[in-house]
C-alpha cells in the first residue's frame, strides 16, 4: 500500500521546490544570494514529496536556522544604514518567526510523523 501525502506536506514541498528555483535563477541573473541553499531546497522539497524522514527533520532544521542566520545578518549591518531598514527588517523577522514555529509545529504533529514512516 502506497504512503499517503497529506496536501501540508505538498504544500511544503512545492513551496521548497519553487523556492529553491528561483534561488537559482535569481544567482543566474546576477544576484549575489548564497547558491548553496538554493538546490538543497530542492532537494528537500523532493525529499518531502517521497516522504522520506530525513527530509522532514532537514525542513526543521534549516527552517530553524535559516531564522537565526538572518539574526547574524542583521547584527553585522552597519550602523550607517536607515533606521527604517531595521524597522522593516525586524517587522520581517515577526513573520520569519511564525513561519518557524508553524514549520516545527507541523512537521513534529505525531499525524504528520507518521507518514515518514
Amino acid at each position: 500500500m502506497e504512503k499517503q501525502r497529506s496536501v501540508g506536506v505538498m504544500v511544503f514541498a512545492y513551496l521548497d521546490i519553487i523556492g529553491g528555483i528561483l534561488g537559482i535563477l535569481a544567482f543566474i541573473a546576477g544576484s549575489k544570494i548564497i547558491m548553496l541553499g538554493a538546490p538543497l531546497l530542492i532537494i528537500i522539497g523532493i525529499g518531502l514529496l517521497k516522504l522520506k524522514e530525513w527530509a522532514r527533520k532537514l525542513e526543521i532544521l534549516l527552517t530553524i536556522l535559516g531564522y537565526f542566520f538572518t539574526w547574524v545578518m542583521f547584527f553585522m549591518i552597519s550602523e550607517d544604514l536607515l533606521v527604517s531598514l531595521r524597522c522593516m527588517f525586524q517587522f520581517k523577522q515577526t513573520f520569519s518567526l511564525l513561519a518557524v514555529i508553524v514549520t516545527v509545529w507541523f512537521f513534529t504533529r505525531p499525524k504528520v510523523k507518521n507518514q515518514f514512516k
